[in-house]
């Protein structure tokens, strides 16, 4: 072990039983050798049927609690934590620090109160300062996943797709306007813009763009892989003279109604078809104007401004890593393109370690920021991540950065 520093990574969010599941996941996938689950979790030991989301991580691995943070640890959150479950974890310790991916999914303004309050130094990195990268930028960081990931993605994206939920349709600080969890992440916001808004109708995009999904998801299964509900025409009744949000709220009913027959079979192919659809955007957006205006090409070409475009999918947990990091080095924050960079060459270091456990490989600047840390830190880093829910697996992203960094 080349520092002194310790990570411990603890998986949250979801019940315990999904907790410890995950966390051994990550030890199949050969992510830091010092994996837990965090117990404490306040959702109970009941399944969350309520979401639809199915069992997708499957892991022979046990997983055990990890020790708690001590005085003058570091705690980085990067996964689903609630209020109470944080102020019971940090009772009476005083941490050297605390950086989230927050506040917003993963933590609430409450909590962010009270780690400012308790913690030498903090950071919270909201989602409008997160960088978002091309799906082929995307793809360079998926070329070193794990398998297991890539086999995984279509149930995490269908899963996203199907549990889709009102409490997270709101006014996004980072746009200016009402969007969804979905749509922010995968690069979608343009169809919710209200300076884009075809002749008055606030939601024509956002059913151009569900209209699609289900068509194309629909066309690709079989008679008997389809689910009963009838969610195809649902979404074809809605209609775009709606405000935004309560155009969303009726989509997430339409599919709450059509709950999956076969999992798998519909999550694929709604994941397969949602995809297409970001990667095609502008021709889907294109030939929805064409068949509402019935505009000769020309028109429609002067139209272009009004034709939104795919604004790329968000990167959250590494970034938020990444800057804590170099905020613990005594180093400026790095930007989105100097973040990617070093994101890329840590992934394919720990590819190369992977694939070739003899052989010890290194990437100098991560030793270099190791080093730097220590200067300041002296504590142990604990990391709570929910890998397995998020469709980007973002959490592998930053779990192989500080490997990178500290193994």
């Amino acid at each position: 072990m080349l520092s002194s520093i310790q990570i411990y990574v603890h998986a949250v969010g979801g019940t315990e039983e999904m907790r410890k599941m995950r966390a051994g996941f990550v030890k199949d996938l050969g992510g830091p050798k010092n994996s837990y689950y965090k117990s404490g979790t306040t959702y109970g030991p009941a399944p969350l049927n309520p979401w639809f989301i199915p069992h997708h991580v499957h892991s022979d691995t046990l997983s055990t609690e990890g020790p708690a943070p001590q005085h003058g640890d570091v705690a980085i959150c990067i996964g689903h934590v609630q209020d109470k479950e944080v102020k019971r974890t940090l009772a009476g310790t005083s941490l050297a620090g605390f950086f989230g991916q927050g506040p917003g999914f993963n933590y609430n303004a409450a909590t962010k109160l009270h780690v400012d309050g308790q913690c030498g130094h903090t950071l919270h990195c909201d989602e409008g300062k997160c960088p978002s990268y091309t799906i082929d930028q995307w793809s360079k960081l998926m070329d070193c996943y794990p398998k297991a990931l890539e086999d995984m993605r279509p149930m995490q994206i269908g899963s996203f797709l199907w549990t889709r939920q009102d409490r997270f349709t709101h006014a996004k600080r980072a746009c200016g306007f009402v969007t969804s969890a979905f749509y922010n992440q995968w690069g979608l916001n343009d169809c919710c813009d209200p300076k884009l808004a075809v002749d008055g109708l606030p939601s024509f995009w956002i059913l151009a763009v569900e209209r699609a999904i289900v068509n194309r998801a629909i066309s690709q299964m079989t008679r008997r892989e389809r689910y009963r509900g009838g969610i195809q025409d649902s979404i074809h009744r809605l209609s775009a003279e709606e405000d935004v949000k309560t155009t969303f709220s009726k989509i997430y009913t339409a599919y709450q109604k059509c709950t999956p027959k076969e999992l798998y079979k519909v999550y694929e192919a709604y994941a397969e078809s949602a995809l297409h659809v970001i990667e095609n955007l502008d021709s889907i957006c294109y030939e929805a104007y064409r068949d509402h205006t019935n505009a000769p090409a020309a028109d429609i070409a002067q139209a272009a401004g009004k034709i939104p475009k795919a604004g790329g999918i968000k990167e959250y947990d590494a970034f938020t890593v990444n800057c804590a990091l170099h905020k613990m080095a005594g180093r400026p924050l790095p930007t989105h393109k100097q973040h990617y960079g070093f994101l890329l060459a840590c992934l394919r270091t720990c590819k190369v370690r992977r694939d070739n456990p003899e052989m010890d490989v290194r990437y100098p600047p991560a030793d270099n920021l190791r080093d730097a840390i220590k200067c300041h830190f002296k504590g142990n880093i604990h990391v709570w991540h929910d890998l397995g829910f998020d469709p980007q697996n973002d959490d592998w992203l930053a779990l192989q950065m500080l490997q990178a960094v500290f193994e």
